[in-house]
């Protein structure tokens, strides 16, 4: 999924679901754990659902921050690990698992078996 693929499209997008019954709505903008919503902002959200559809695989911080934000952030990795805190943060807010699983060094993964 790329930026635009966050942002935009022909037709509405399919909800893209996780464990956990972790799932966001691309067409609406709206992350939910089971039934209840979970509050996010933007990239937020564009994390997450970048996330959920590569899910299964480990996604490399350079490649998280290009999609997301479009741009080189310096001290990438440290960048990411405060917004993964924040995600971690209004999940934990909804009462909903943790699916995200580091991978020091590398990235970060949802869903890898």
């Amino acid at each position: 999924m790329s930026h635009e693929e966050l942002r935009a499209g022909d037709a509405p997008p399919a909800p893209t679901h996780g464990p956990g019954g972790l799932r966001v709505d691309l067409a609406t903008r709206r992350a939910y754990a089971g039934p209840r919503e979970i509050a996010l902002t933007k990239q937020l959200f564009d994390v997450l659902a970048y996330l959920l559809a590569h899910q299964g695989r480990v996604v490399p911080n350079s490649e998280l921050v290009r999609a997301v934000w479009e741009h080189e952030v310096v001290g990438d990795r440290h960048f990411l690990q405060t917004v993964m805190y924040r995600l971690r943060v209004a999940r934990s807010a909804a009462q909903a698992t943790d699916p995200i699983e580091v991978v020091r060094g590398v990235g970060y993964t949802i869903g890898r078996s």
